[in-house]
């Protein structure tokens, strides 16, 4: 093993690898990830797979959007099939005070580009 990197990230799971990923895409010299088991093996291993756009906040919203693109383009880029299918997602609202919510995230959601047809609230 090396003895010396210019990036260090600990952790292999999605984020971690994904941020190597990026950074020695971007050239960012030696790029180095720790991890005690292997990839993907902790929380990562544990998601359940689905990608969705329906957050609150800008951030959740932006990763998925970028995620998804990688999905759609992993066969080119990385050689392998990672079966990835949209199938759509349902949250279900129960209460005045969630349909509030839900109608300003959609609203934020749509100002960053989401498409109308992968989501509708009330």
């Amino acid at each position: 093993m090396a003895e010396t990197a210019d990036v260090l990230i600990v952790g292999a799971g999605i984020m971690g690898v994904s941020t190597a990923y990026h950074l020695a895409r971007r050239g960012a010299g030696r790029v180095m990830v720790l991890e005690r088991d292997s990839v993907c093996s902790g929380s990562t291993a544990l998601a359940s797979g689905g990608i969705r756009h329906q957050y609150a906040n800008r951030l959740g919203v932006e990763l998925t959007t970028h995620s998804i693109v990688t999905f759609e383009r992993f066969e080119e880029e990385f050689g392998v099939d990672p079966n990835f299918r949209q199938h759509g997602y349902l949250i279900l609202i129960a209460t005045d005070d969630a349909l509030s919510v839900a109608r300003r995230s959609v609203a934020m959601q749509r100002s960053l580009g989401v498409d109308d047809g992968q989501q509708r609230a009330g």
